[in-house]
């Protein structure tokens, strides 16, 4: 059985290794007549293609190694499939190849690079740590650059959200505070509301502000 090469985004180049040698001697030797072929598995009889599919034989002078290529962003490769590619033609000697795998792949067919390809920049040339450094810093503008609501009560910790407790930060430094010998109060931003209210306290020794409520 052929080995599963793994999962990619629509657009890469899979690379694939194959193989070959003398039956018999298991002397390398190169394939006459070799033409691969690539097919998405389950799909119906004759969708096999070659467009998107090179080989270069004979790598670097090396007789029996054949360097495969299955470039994905070729419109024969569709996003959600798995494929295989194989031998359609080419013999060792008498003995005919048709029929043998050279290597199995997805495309966006797995769970996790399902959910990424379907991001927006999911195509930034198959790279995964140039998507991954682009959702981050899309997701930290989202949150700097959202709206903060004054807020209309203390926050509680345990539930308070980043923004509500940057918002209480903004109207403690920036609404009105009205303080009497018993009482501090922090106004809302038209000074027509109490947002909340704390005790003082003062024994001559130490000053207490109680908890906002």
């Amino acid at each position: 059985m052929s080995e599963y090469l793994g999962d990619f985004i629509k657009g890469v180049v899979v690379p694939m290794d194959f193989n070959s040698s003398e039956f018999g001697t298991g002397n390398p030797s190169n394939v006459t007549g070799l033409v691969l072929r690539c097919v998405a598995i389950g799909s119906a009889p004759g969708s096999s293609f070659t467009a998107g599919i090179t080989k270069i034989e004979a790598y670097d002078g090396l007789v029996g190694l054949a360097d495969v290529y299955a470039d994905t962003s070729n419109a024969a490769f569709v996003v959600g499939n798995d494929y295989r590619v194989y031998c359609s033609a080419g013999t060792i000697g008498t003995v005919s190849l048709v029929g043998k795998i050279v290597g199995k792949f997805s495309l966006e067919n797995r769970s996790i690079s399902t959910v990424l390809a379907r991001l927006p920049t999911a195509l930034s040339g198959g790279n995964m740590k140039t998507v991954v450094q682009s959702v981050s810093a899309s997701a930290l503008t989202d949150i700097l650059s959202a709206p903060i609501s004054q807020p209309t009560a203390p926050f509680s910790w345990g539930t308070a959200t980043l923004g509500k407790i940057v918002g209480w930060l903004g109207a403690m430094s920036r609404n009105r505070l009205l303080q009497t010998t018993t009482e501090q109060t922090l106004r809302n931003d038209s000074n027509t509301a109490d947002i909340a209210v704390s005790s003082i306290a003062d024994d001559g020794v130490t000053y207490t502000r109680g908890k906002f409520s």
